[in-house]
């Protein structure tokens, strides 16, 4: 799934410095992702950012009649990291645009769309996700590494397997992740769905500290 998804979202390495349009349409990521689709009435669109072989990337869900203006067209969000460019009628969140079929699968994909579609258009110091390893199993990996190689913060899960449960009466997705960015680590991520539709909240644990990792 993920692969399929970095795959449609596979830019050129260049690009202009700052921000332009994007010449992949987001919307082509959905289309991976089974139990997820747009809502009818609403397309992606994202724009790119550039600096000196580094990139960023945004995507908004605008009105499927709007054309996509370019960046020197849009309203520019100063108070946020780059500056982004926001087109008019666009939505706070893409994920408002997104329906599925309400199962626990769909909840999961929601959690793997959302955030392939936040690295859109991000090239190296701009990465997060696309060097994190969703963990899987019930044991495997950080569990059966040796005695002492992993300094845990936090109680070891008896399972990393991601899973799905009702929380207060909201769908809620557990994933156990890995990144060696900087330092090896793992962490949980908990992501609380809206009432209705595919909206999220994310909270973060850290879990624990393994060995040094890779710097770009």
């Amino acid at each position: 799934m993920r692969e399929r998804a970095r795959k449609a979202r596979r830019l050129p390495h260049e690009r202009p410095d700052g921000w332009s349009l994007s010449p992949l349409d987001p919307s082509d990521v959905v289309r991976g992702f089974r139990w997820l689709k747009l809502k009818p009435g609403w397309k992606l669109c994202a724009y790119l950012y550039g600096s000196n072989g580094n990139g960023n990337g945004v995507v908004w869900a605008i009105p499927e009649s709007q054309a996509v203006p370019l960046p020197e067209d849009c309203e520019r969000l100063e108070d946020v990291f780059l500056g982004p460019p926001r087109p008019r009628g666009a939505l706070d969140d893409f994920m408002e645009a997104i329906e599925g079929a309400g199962n626990p699968q769909s909840y999961l994909f929601a959690s793997i769309l959302a955030r392939e579609l936040r690295e859109f258009g991000a090239m190296w110091h701009g990465l997060w996700w696309d060097d994190v390893l969703v963990l899987a199993g019930p044991a495997g990996g950080p569990a059966d590494a040796e005695p002492g190689y992993w300094t845990w913060d936090n109680p070891c899960p008896d399972h990393f397997g991601p899973f799905f449960e009702m929380a207060d009466g909201l769908p809620q997705i557990t994933l156990h992740l890995f990144s060696y960015m900087g330092e090896e680590q793992v962490f949980r991520a908990v992501d609380t769905f809206q009432p209705a539709g595919y909206c999220f909240e994310t909270a973060y644990t850290h879990l624990a500290r393994g060995q040094s990792g890779a710097v770009y």
